[in-house]
């Protein structure tokens, strides 16, 4: 008696467990691919990984912004500065662009990479590296002309509406 409640209540949980349906990431999928195509998505960034220190989770909200032809960067640094700013306590990774290059090429697992390139006088950014998976979760490399490279760990949406 005992083994056939075990066994059943071992076939209860296992089909609640069960896998996603195969219909519903390639949906996700698809609209991730779309969101890239139209260059119009948002990045949000959920860990910060410095080179050198420790990865921290973010609990407030950090961002990349693409929209057509606008660049929104609100991202915190921690690392090694060779050449700093004096006089400001802005976050480096924190500007906004219209000038700016981006090229999309497609992954081995489906998703997407993206090279952006800001220019201007307002960035010390020289490249921002996003490899976008499948599921829509995303890295997000930056590199620097003064400073340590950074990556984040994030998931990738839709824009906000605007109120």
């Amino acid at each position: 008696m005992r083994n056939l409640i075990m066994a059943a209540l071992l076939l209860y949980l296992g089909s609640a467990c069960g896998t996603p349906k195969e219909g519903s990431s390639e949906a996700a999928a698809a609209n991730i691919v779309a969101l890239v195509d139209s260059q119009t998505y948002q990045f949000t960034a959920t860990q910060m990984n410095p080179q050198g220190g420790r990865s921290r989770i973010l609990n407030t909200l950090y961002f990349v912004r693409v929209d057509k032809d606008k660049l929104s960067v609100d991202l915190p640094y921690v690392g090694r500065a060779y050449n700093a700013s004096i006089g400001t306590s802005d976050s480096p990774l924190r500007f906004e662009t219209n000038t700016f290059e981006q090229s999309v090429k497609e992954a081995k697992n489906g998703g997407r990479e993206i090279t952006i390139k800001p220019s201007g006088q307002n960035t010390d950014v020289r490249e921002l590296f996003l490899t976008i998976f499948s599921n829509g979760a995303g890295t997000l490399n930056v590199t620097s002309n003064n400073r340590q490279s950074i990556s984040f760990s994030g998931n990738v949406s839709s824009l906000p509406q605007k109120k």
